[in-house]
């Protein structure tokens, strides 16, 4: 990436995040689910601006069905960073609407089978949005990071972050 492109694509999330500011006195009349992709913008938690526009292309989609939870939004801030996991977690969330699911249950039967094909770094971000769905309110243990590959300890380790931002949000 040229600098010209760094600088041009520093100022497109700036923009993107001045956009989204919200006003104090706003932000106490909204829900945890309105809330959360402000928070998680002012905590600067997202990767890319990409990061951002799939994670709220998810997010506004699915948040208002009943499966929806603190657990699953931490999901789909892994799966929104890498595209195979954004375009499986979106099909997924489709298949759970269609079936009028009321929790994720199904989902994390998929996710079993889904961890046995993966390359470790993979499987172990897998696990994370797994554990993230079975334990509700709890983050999994930062040595998990180890044993990830160098290209994926960046998510792990923002999801660790924002997990924590989705679970502070009433």
């Amino acid at each position: 990436m040229t600098a010209e492109a760094a600088v041009s694509a520093y100022r497109i999330w700036q923009n993107t995040l001045d956009k989204i500011q919200l006003r104090e006195a706003d932000r106490d009349k909204m829900s945890w689910k309105e809330e959360c992709t402000h928070a998680l913008l002012e905590k600067r938690i997202f990767l890319s601006s990409m990061h951002c526009g799939k994670f709220r292309m998810l997010h506004e989609e699915f948040c208002n069905e009943p499966f929806y939870s603190k657990g699953l939004c931490k999901c789909i801030f892994i799966a929104s960073w890498n595209s195979r996991f954004f375009l499986r977690m979106q099909n997924d969330l489709r298949l759970l609407a269609e079936k009028e699911a009321v929790n994720t249950e199904y989902m994390m039967v998929l996710g079993e089978k889904l961890m046995k094909n993966l390359p470790a770094s993979e499987r172990a971000l897998c696990q994370m949005m797994y554990d993230f769905l079975k334990y509700p309110g709890k983050n999994p243990d930062e040595s998990m990071l180890m044993c990830l590959s160098s290209p994926w300890v960046p998510i792990a380790d923002n999801a660790i972050d924002a997990s924590n931002v989705i679970d502070s949000l009433e």
